[in-house]
């Protein structure tokens, strides 16, 4: 008697026999009968799920039944969910196995015409598909059962796209992927939220949709640096949208999404800003410069408030009457939660109450454009060379100072005055949250003349 498998081989019950012999001693051609069905069948898994009982390998049994390849009993490709959604569409792997179809979505995004032949344009996208088939290759053939195929399936993708799975056990956990946790992170309640979402917004305009947590890695490092560069990003953008995307991958190990560590070797340069501070007779005319525009008399009161508190925007456009005890403002620094106390100025204390006991309330964008109109009509005008690198050029050019005026402007005027004035760095650290004094050195600002002139009265030069 014989049988009849899907690519037409042909194997006798006698050759299926001598097989089981060399496995089982004394196999008879009964027996066979007996687990076969009397023979009645037509396909060589049947025979197989009837017989494991007796034999193991069945990779021997399935050797003898003519050489049948996966695709004999079990096919999977590569589809497109909707072939006609033009700004892409999940590729999804549909697995056919003895009838039955095993269909589940890889979570990669595809535009349709880029899609030939099982493959994208994208190489990174590639190998992804290549883990997948790999994967699918060396862990089933046509003697897998519905559940090994489905558990394979998930976890041939989840291998693929950095997720955890333990083939024993199914899913370890549910975890987001790369960009679902950034756009979570992106999205807190905090002032760097426009820069993380802009951070984010960069990195996939120019990385693409379709990365993961194993995807970052020091290929992936030096990909995003060099396009940054290529647009003429100057050093310290850079260097801050890196900053981003180590936080973010920090963040992810720390939580269990991902183990995946080469972020900790990602380096991004910067490089000393050209940012100005404001001198003592130009705090002054600030002070009493007549501003009969609203706008302008607030963005001035609240830029002042940063230049006689050394706090952040995030801090001192938040500062109220309540803050302040007795002669001293205490206030938590939003940025590090670190807790400060430092003498209120009268001048601070004027400004809260001319202002309803409160910081004038303006944005920071607002506060940036404005006080550049405001620092014009106190003439803030001393030249300052500035030198801006773009990419991998530099350009240095001479601009009048109020034009570099910011809301950070006022932080580092405080720092650079207190300092100039004699106050020990350690005791201005304490004010600005600073941590080191290299970090320190390098945030205030004193030209080479000042120093200089607060040296000359010390008794070495005399």
């Amino acid at each position: 008697m014989r049988f009849q498998i899907r690519d037409s081989h042909g194997v006798t019950l006698g050759e299926i026999r001598n097989l089981l012999n060399i496995c089982i001693d004394d196999f008879t051609l009964s027996d066979l009968y007996a687990v076969s069905g009397m023979g009645n069948f037509t396909d060589i898994s049947e025979l197989f799920r009837k017989c494991k009982l007796f034999v193991q390998p069945r990779e021997q049994l399935y050797y003898l039944c003519g050489g049948i390849t996966n695709k004999s009993l079990m096919t999977f490709a590569f589809y497109l969910k909707d072939k006609h959604k033009k700004e892409g569409t999940p590729l999804i792997v549909i697995i056919s196995h003895h009838g039955q179809k095993f269909k589940k979505s890889t979570g990669i995004i595809v535009r349709p015409e880029f899609f030939k032949k099982q493959r994208v344009k994208d190489e990174e996208v590639n190998k992804k598909l290549r883990l997948i088939e790999n994967t699918l290759n060396e862990k089933l053939n046509q003697f897998s059962t519905d559940k090994e195929v489905s558990e394979t399936l998930e976890y041939a993708i989840w291998l693929a796209t950095g997720k955890k799975y333990d083939l024993n056990e199914g899913p370890i956990e549910e975890v987001p992927s790369f960009y679902e946790y950034f756009d979570e992170w992106a999205n807190m309640d905090t002032p760097q939220k426009r820069q993380r979402r802009n951070a984010l917004k960069l990195i996939k305009e120019i990385m693409g949709e379709n990365v993961n947590w194993v995807d970052v890695d020091a290929g992936f490092f030096f990909k995003l640096v060099k396009e940054l560069k290529g647009r003429e990003y100057s050093v310290n953008y850079i260097g801050t949208i890196a900053k981003k995307l180590k936080t973010v991958m920090s963040e992810g190990y720390k939580l269990k999404y991902h183990s995946n560590a080469d972020y900790l070797h990602f380096r991004a340069q910067t490089e000393m800003v050209d940012a100005v501070y404001l001198t003592k007779d130009e705090l002054d005319r600030l002070w009493k410069l007549k501003l009969p525009n609203e706008t302008e008399a607030k963005a001035r009161d609240l830029f002042l408030l940063g230049c006689f508190t050394a706090m952040r925007f995030s801090d001192y456009s938040r500062l109220s009457t309540q803050n302040i005890r007795g002669n001293m403002i205490y206030f938590t620094q939003q940025k590090t939660s670190g807790s400060v106390v430092i003498p209120a100025s009268p001048k601070v204390i004027t400004i809260l109450k001319r202002n309803g006991g409160m910081a004038p309330q303006m944005g920071q964008e607002m506060l940036n454009r404005t006080i550049k109109i405001v620092c014009f009509k106190a003439r803030i005008f001393d030249m300052v060379e500035v030198t801006k690198s773009k990419g991998s050029r530099h350009e240095t050019k001479t601009v009048e100072k109020y034009t570099l005026v910011s809301s950070h402007t006022a932080r580092r005027t405080a720092a650079t005055l207190l300092y100039q004035s004699g106050v020990p760095a350690a005791q201005v650290m304490q004010i600005t949250g600073h941590r080191t004094e290299s970090e320190f050195y390098r945030y205030i600002r004193t030209t080479k003349e000042e120093n200089a002139e607060a040296l000359k009265d010390n008794p070495f030069f005399n």
